[in-house]
């Protein structure tokens, strides 16, 4: 089901279950929510259940600033 909720147990255990939505191909990217970036990126970096392809990993950060009419895309921030 594409709207479906899934439940996790920790922050650790949310960050592996989306990685391993995305390498099943059941989700299409990763959204970060209150998760600290350390323990999404722990889990996308893994080597053996994570997202490594051999190439450059970026991660990017869209803000909505008010009274700014566009998004604003931030790129390797951390």
């Amino acid at each position: 089901d594409e709207d479906a909720i899934v439940a996790a147990d920790s922050d650790k255990d949310a960050a592996q279950k989306a990685v391993a939505l995305v390498r099943a191909g059941q989700a299409d990217f990763l959204m970060k929510g209150t998760l600290e970036t350390a323990v999404l990126m722990r889990a996308v970096l893994d080597k053996e259940q994570g997202l490594r392809t051999g190439s450059t990993i970026s991660h990017v950060a869209i803000l909505q600033v008010p009274n700014y009419h566009k998004l604003i895309a931030v790129t390797d921030a951390a």
